[in-house]
């Protein structure tokens, strides 16, 4: 299917908005249509994107990837475990691990179809170049490609992904952004360009403590802007002096 089917309407993602203003439709949705939506959300659906209906069933094992300059070459072996001949078709998704932007928990990268006899295997080998691994930044106007760590996974479809591997690319592009009070506090306690700012102007404790604290609201001061750090015991004197400092 190329397509998710949803259980119930209320759960498409266009539902707040649809039909709401007979004179225009407003697309709100971004990246997050179809399954990158609902895996977003963490919603069960009837039929997930990808899914098909067969007289055969696939097992897949031994996946590996290498890393190769600007592009990552993979290989799955597929069994047909069933009793007849059949067509699968592997699907390849990319979960971005390494930007702090709003992505989607993972994203179709490719899809390679081979057709086996019953109890016969067969490697599947597929690449992936850099822009499987990148996102498009307005700002720059390019597509940007971060250093750090990527989930591959392989299956039948969005939902069924058996086999999954973690990736480390290193990008040669500069894609640090300044740092300044609208940057949010997860960021900066990830960023080496802050650790030794944070320690020397007296933020890193007061943020260590909040990245350690497991009820939503912790995790809901992560994402603030510097500048609202005085709402948890920072002092806008500290708040200067990292600034000062980190630049």
């Amino acid at each position: 299917m190329a397509e998710t089917f949803p259980l119930r309407l209320a759960d498409t993602p266009s539902t707040l908005t649809f039909n709401a203003d007979p004179a225009r439709e407003v697309y709100r949705e971004g990246l997050f249509m179809g399954y990158r939506y609902y895996d977003k959300k963490q919603l069960p659906v009837a039929f997930p994107f990808g899914y098909g209906l067969s007289y055969t069933q696939f097992k897949y094992d031994e996946l590996k990837l290498t890393v190769a300059g600007d592009h990552v070459d993979g290989q799955v072996r597929v069994t047909n475990t069933g009793d007849v001949a059949g067509t699968e078709t592997v699907q390849i998704y990319v979960g971005n691990q390494a930007s702090h932007i709003e992505k989607p928990v993972r994203t179709l990268a490719g899809f390679e179809q081979v057709t086996l006899e019953a109890g016969k295997s067969a490697t599947v080998s597929f690449t992936l170049d850099q822009r499987a691994f990148s996102w498009y930044n307005p700002a720059k106007a390019t597509w940007q490609l971060d250093s750090g760590s990527y989930l591959v996974a392989v299956g039948h479809d969005s939902r069924d992904l058996p086999l999954s591997q973690q990736v480390a690319l290193t990008s040669d592009q500069d894609n640090a952004e300044p740092i300044t009070s609208e940057s949010y506090v997860g960021d900066l306690l990830h960023d080496p360009r802050a650790k030794q700012a944070l320690e020397t102007s007296g933020l890193a404790k007061t943020f260590e403590a909040i990245a350690g604290g497991q009820t939503t609201d912790d995790q809901m001061l992560l994402n603030m802007p510097l500048r609202a750090a005085v709402m948890v015991g920072a002092t806008p004197e500290q708040v200067e002096a990292f600034l000062k400092r980190v630049n």
